[in-house]
């Protein structure tokens, strides 16, 4: 008998370099103005460095910028999936130290019917931040809280919130980085977990307590953890996140309370005892929850760890830092066993300009399918390129393709909307007595197709097998024919 050669193609964009049709929106170029150093700000007409997760409601993704408009102090946008771009509102000017609306939105934004709600960094009367509501079409926004002067370092409520909220009903949940009681060792305030009940107002959920200088690990050292950055992830009635510092070893936490402020717990204590990144330590990316885990990024790896605090788990190293700053937060987003995420220090660009990647909960399949490419500044010192660099806050998939914002680049430098398609993973086969039996993995929510042609360089690729990922391994067994050789391509429309 002769067998049938069966070749395998795999038709894809090269992971690093920057897919066609990927940017949806480029924000304009922010110049800086102002008359003295007091007042030096940069400007634009539609915002500056997007630093945050999207909020999708039909066809429309709701954003903030963390820099930018008129006033240089941030602004809210609404961004339709087809490009169409619309400034929703330009905070005012933080000049003085102080206004009413707040000024630099940090995060993304919580929706509840027709208002979205979100809260600064900056602004208010005390410049500690607001939290602040809005309607979708721009109009109505109201500064629901003022955070209290935090300008010794201590203060009862919090200041500078840069996680964005979370909503429960008629509560929204958040983190301020800063502020909460001062002492010890520690500059400022280790932060504090909040709630804010539209019928009720404001409680403070968990203060993180102070932290001392350990002279051992060289780190500031708590009980419980300090400066959370990170959106909350809401279970129930319990809220989870994590802090880049503090905690036994002063590498960040993970924790838990409850929406009522009751039953603190730390769940884990990151270390670094190799001092690589790969205990996951630092960690500047919200949770996310399936089949009773919780999965979040931090040093250089993506990990999982059991609700209870249990089984800490290594899935996957990305290869470089996770980025641990408040203005570029790293995500996650969890669909049916796969992971889509986004990493700020990582990727194949000169600088590791950032990098887009898909992963399944049990860690296998990881797939790098986009890689921001490299920057040069243009004549203001900013850096520009096609795609952006630093991807901020977790992606959103949405018809096989995943939707984001990128903090800094573009063509003008002020970041980008973006929508990025993730490439098929590679076809393996093996000869199984008469059959050959090719088998690659997929992802939840992506779409993919099988065609087979006779002829390598011919046009008349027939379909052999479209369908829905599902987080798998998906496996085709060919019998071995005498008849002519055949190829095998994997696309994903």
């Amino acid at each position: 008998m002769f067998f049938v050669t069966v070749l395998f193609l795999l038709t894809a964009v090269s992971l690093a370099k920057a897919q066609s049709n990927f940017v949806l929106h480029a924000f304009g170029l922010a110049k800086y103005s102002g008359t003295n150093a007091s007042t030096l700000m940069y400007t634009n007409g539609d915002g500056a460095y997007p630093n945050g997760w999207l909020t999708l409601s039909g066809t429309n993704f709701y954003g903030t910028t963390q820099s930018g408009g008129t006033n240089g102090s941030g602004t809210l946008f609404a961004v339709s999936t087809n490009g169409a771009f619309r400034l929703l509102y330009t905070f005012q000017s933080d000049t003085n130290y102080g206004n009413t609306s707040g000024a630099n939105p940090n995060g993304g934004l919580a929706l509840s019917g027709t208002n979205l709600y979100g809260s600064t960094y900056a602004g208010g009367a005390n410049d500690s931040g607001v939290i602040f509501s809005v309607s979708t079409n721009g109009t109505s926004i109201k500064t629901l809280y003022a955070f209290s002067d935090n300008s010794t370092g201590a203060n009862s409520d919090g200041a500078n919130s840069c996680a964005g909220l979370v909503i429960a009903g008629s509560t929204l949940c958040g983190t301020a980085e800063y502020g909460g009681a001062a002492g010890g060792e520690y500059a400022s305030g280790c932060g504090v977990v909040f709630s804010y009940d539209l019928n009720k107002g404001f409680k403070v959920l968990h203060l993180f307590p102070t932290a001392n200088y350990d002279i051992t690990s060289g780190n500031y050292t708590n009980g419980d953890g300090a400066n959370p950055t990170c959106r909350l992830l809401l279970l129930g009635t319990n809220l989870f996140g994590t802090t880049p510092n503090g905690g036994t070893n002063g590498l960040g936490t993970i924790f838990k309370v409850s929406t009522n402020g009751t039953g603190f717990a730390g769940l884990h204590h990151f270390d670094d005892n190799d001092a690589n990144g790969d205990h996951g330590a630092q960690p500047n990316a919200g949770l996310v929850y399936s089949g009773g885990r919780l999965f979040g990024m931090g040093g250089i790896v993506v990990y999982s760890i059991a609700t209870n605090g249990t089984g800490f788990t290594v899935l996957e190293s990305v290869g470089g830092a996770v980025d641990n700053t408040e203005l570029n937060t790293s995500g996650l987003i969890v669909s049916n066993g796969t992971l889509y995420g986004m990493i700020n220090g990582a990727g194949a660009g000169a600088y590791q300009e950032g990098q887009l990647f898909a992963l399944t909960t049990n860690g296998i399949g990881f797939a790098d399918f986009h890689d921001f490419t490299f920057t040069q500044n243009n004549s203001a010192g900013t850096p520009t390129n096609f795609d952006g660099i630093l991807p901020s806050g977790a992606p959103v998939l949405l018809n096989g393709l995943l939707f984001g914002s990128a903090s800094q680049g573009g063509t003008n430098g002020s970041g980008v909307i973006f929508q990025a398609s993730p490439p098929p993973m590679p076809l393996s086969c093996q000869l199984s007595d008469t059959n050959f039996v090719f088998s690659f993995q997929t992802f939840d929510g992506l779409s993919y197709t099988v065609q087979n042609n006779t002829n390598l360089v011919g046009s008349n690729w027939i379909l052999y097998s479209n369908f829905m990922g599902n987080s798998t391994i998906k496996q085709f067994v060919v019998p071995a024919t005498n008849s002519s050789q055949l190829y095998f391509r994997l696309r994903q429309p």
